[in-house]
């Protein structure tokens, strides 16, 4: 009995599985640095769900100064799965949030649930 060839090689069970995983992680990512770049804050774009990894691995002073010298006197990142932090070296910027419209700038939600006994009630 002899088998016949189909011409179609056979691949690997976990070749398709690769692809979609692939294509999906470059949608993410994609739709990632748009979301990134539309935002009306400047500052580096960072990893989807990661956020911008330099503060982990550097000081926050050199984050800070290599970060203002590159976008300014307002800036952010975001520092992981949720939270932004947005850096205002400018005075007047910073009476303007923390004092003429303190009530319009808000941490969020997870923040004021693990900080909440720590921190209070206030913004930061």
């Amino acid at each position: 009995v002899s088998t016949q060839s189909t011409g179609v090689k056979d691949q690997h069970p976990m070749v398709p599985l690769t692809l979609i995983l692939f294509f999906t992680l470059l949608f993410v990512y994609a739709l990632h640095v748009y979301k990134m770049k539309r935002r009306p804050i400047p500052g580096p774009i960072g990893i989807p769900v990661l956020g911008y990894l330099k503060p982990w691995f550097n000081s926050l002073t050199e984050v800070i100064t290599t970060g203002t010298a590159k976008y300014g006197k307002l800036w952010a990142f975001q520092f992981g799965p949720v939270d932004y932090i947005v850096n205002v070296i400018d005075p007047e910027n910073l009476e303007y949030v923390l004092k003429t419209k303190f009530d319009i700038f808000q941490r969020s939600r997870l923040r004021i649930e693990r900080n909440a006994e720590f921190l209070g009630d206030g913004l930061f």
